[in-house]
């Protein structure tokens, strides 16, 4: 009986070595340039701008179609009857005709602002009133129109406007996607960072309430040996108490940071990283590198999206102060028209009439260009007071002017925050040496602290609040080492080269 006992120790030992019960899976190490490259693919907000980009190019191309040809094509039978009498003999009877008619024609537009129409049409007609020579009478015409503003509309500037506007619009929607691409690997990165102090500080402070606990037990041999006072085993456990408290607070930072992450990078619901969890795997190790102001300041304002995005309004603002200055000159167009016909048929009575023959006879005879009918005008029209077209043009110059202000804001706005994020840089290093400096001369005074408690000369009290300090401090330290990631990262997202940093280039 016993031996069957230490066996099934054994199975179920090496069963569980081999099958670890459900739940005990490892966390996700991840990198931070694979939680940026997640964000930039997953993301919900980068996907909205990603079909805002979509939507953009759409409208340029619905714009676009102005200028495309036009087919119209008609197809038409008609009967007719009514009396008719002729007029070289009082006889009465019914005319009855048949009419066939075939249109085609294209019309455009182009990039100049004239319109054109180029066109043919053909019919087919019988009638039974024997005065009628030509039964059936075949009719060919081919009819070209052409209209050119001379004024109003004319050029590239007064057609192209809309183009133009859209295609920037495009643009706009691009450095609208980065923009927002920019703001989530900032965010991206700030939080990364937070979850890496989330888990360094977690280890910190571990050790301190393992600390805590050996010291609550050399506190305790020594009271039970009368060396010290029972009052001390209180403080002791308190200090225990409150290291738990700390770790409980460490984990829960923990927790709340990496779903702050993972909401970032987007994975599926039915992913691991949502049950196993994620630890970040990068080390937040300082640089030390100097970061001249002037030159970040360049390439701050020659980078940043929000910038070129309103400096493209400015050009589309431009744009359509041209085409408002065209819209408030006169209408002044040439209108030109030609029309080639044929006419042919089968003759009723007389042989060899001239006009004997088929619909391609028709045909032959219009593009002869024998029978035509040519047309040259000019069309002039003028508003008075024309308040509309003055109306915009005054509109579009005092949007002209607001978006150049807004460009001297932004500017301004980049400028500072170039300035506060180099600050804030140089701050951090400082503030690294500074904590490193403290936290080693907090270790020596722990240390001789707790030599001068082992020969009597000072109380387990004084030992755990400078035992409190050590872990104050390395916590500082290593605030002060996440901090200055953080503001490099906002550095490079304020001169406009954050993605780079990361080896992204941005695909339009």
């Amino acid at each position: 009986m016993k031996y069957r006992f230490y066996v099934c120790t054994v199975v179920v030992w090496a069963l569980f070595c081999l099958h670890p019960p459900v739940g005990e899976s490892k966390p996700k190490e991840i990198t931070l340039d694979y939680a940026i490259k997640q964000v930039i693919e997953n993301n919900f907000d980068i996907a909205l701008s990603r079909i805002a980009v979509k939507i953009a190019n759409e409208e340029k191309t619905e714009i676009e179609s102005e200028f495309d040809l036009s087919l119209y094509a008609n197809a038409t039978t008609s009967t007719s009857k009514a009396p008719y009498i002729s007029t070289s003999t009082t006889t009465y009877f019914d005319s009855l005709s048949t009419s066939d008619l075939v249109e085609f024609s294209i019309t455009g537009k182009s990039v100049y602002g004239s319109t054109y129409s180029l066109g043919v049409e053909s019919g087919k007609t019988y009638t039974n009133p024997t005065i009628n020579i030509l039964d059936p009478m075949y009719i060919v015409g081919l009819k070209a129109e052409f209209v050119m503003p001379l004024l109003q509309g004319l050029g590239k500037d007064a057609t192209l406007w809309k183009v133009r506007l859209a295609e920037n619009k495009n643009s706009i929607s691009l450095l609208k996607l980065k923009s927002r691409i920019n703001d989530l690997t900032l965010k991206t990165e700030e939080t990364f960072w937070e979850l890496v102090y989330a888990v360094e500080n977690l280890n910190v402070q571990n050790e301190f309430l393992d600390w805590a606990r050996e010291w609550e037990k050399r506190v305790r041999m020594k009271v039970d040996v009368g060396l010290l006072p029972p009052i001390e085993i209180i403080q002791a456990r308190a200090s225990v108490a409150s290291r738990e408290e700390n770790v409980l607070a460490a984990n829960n930072r923990i927790d709340a940071m990496s779903d702050s992450l993972l909401q970032l990078i987007n994975p599926p619901h039915t992913s691991v990283f949502w049950t196993d969890g994620i630890v970040p795997i990068d080390e937040p190790v300082p640089l030390d590198k100097s970061y001249d102001l002037n030159t970040n300041i360049e390439k701050a304002l020659s980078k940043r999206p929000e910038l070129l995005i309103a400096k493209v309004e400015v050009k589309n603002k431009d744009i359509e102060m041209v085409y408002r200055r065209n819209q408030q000159l006169p209408e002044f167009d040439l209108i030109a028209s030609v029309t080639l016909t044929g006419t042919r048929g089968n003759a009723r009575t007389t042989d060899g009439y001239i006009l004997d023959g088929t619909i391609n006879d028709a045909l032959s005879d219009a593009i002869s260009g024998e029978d035509y009918d040519y047309a040259l005008g000019l069309q002039f029209v003028y508003p008075f007071g024309n308040r509309l077209a003055t109306a915009a043009k005054v509109k579009a110059k005092l949007e002209l002017a607001s978006v150049v202000l807004n460009i001297k804001k932004l500017e301004q706005n980049i400028i500072m925050e170039t300035r506060a994020a180099i600050r804030q840089i140089n701050f951090n290093k400082k503030q690294i040496i500074a904590s490193k400096i403290a936290r080693k001369l907090a270790e020596e005074k722990l240390t001789a602290e707790v030599s001068k408690f082992d020969v009597g000369l000072s109380t387990s009290f004084n030992v755990l609040e400078f035992q409190k300090d050590l872990a104050f401090e390395k916590s500082k330290e290593l605030r002060a080492i996440v901090d200055y990631k953080k503001s490099t990262a906002y550095l490079k997202k304020s001169v406009g080269e954050l993605l780079e940093s990361h080896g992204y280039l941005f695909e339009k």
